[in-house]
């Protein structure tokens, strides 16, 4: 017998001791077998995390997790700043929500348009029409200023 195994329990039927004596060595073979494997396991798994520790920069998901966590680094800190945008994305996102605005408050009544000449100095254009007759005109040019 397997000096190493000295253990004594209940049987959980007839409740009778067991100890390691009442075991053959094939039965303490089988349970050196179990605990090599899962110590080598163990040892598999450490070296493997190690491993990937030590190259996770090639995996390409890793490179794209870091990308987006930039991008969110940036976000973050323009939130701090008070802009995490560029004064040009800043504009076009305040004249997309004026045009919006503009559209829902006239309902179709009016045409309202972006100005797309070059040259313009304006954004949008809104006709004013009563009836079939445009009976005014409003220019309106988009500043995103603390003004």
């Amino acid at each position: 017998m397997n000096e190493k195994y000295n253990f004594s329990f209940k049987c959980p039927h007839c409740h009778a001791p067991i100890q390691a004596a009442d075991f053959t060595q094939d039965h303490f073979t089988v349970a050196y077998l179990q605990e090599y494997f899962q110590t080598k396991e163990t040892e598999y798994k450490s070296q493997l995390l190690l491993k990937m520790g030590q190259e996770i920069e090639n995996f390409p998901l890793f490179q794209q997790l870091k990308a987006e966590n930039e991008k969110l680094k940036l976000v973050v800190e323009g939130y701090k700043l008070g802009s995490s945008k560029s004064s040009k994305e800043k504009g076009e996102d305040l004249e997309k929500h004026i045009l919006e605005k503009l559209q829902e408050t006239y309902n179709g009544t009016d045409k309202i348009a972006k100005i797309t000449h070059l040259g313009d100095k304006a954004d949008f254009a809104q006709e004013i029409w009563q009836g079939k007759e445009v009976v005014g005109k409003i220019i309106y040019e988009v500043k995103n200023v603390d003004k």
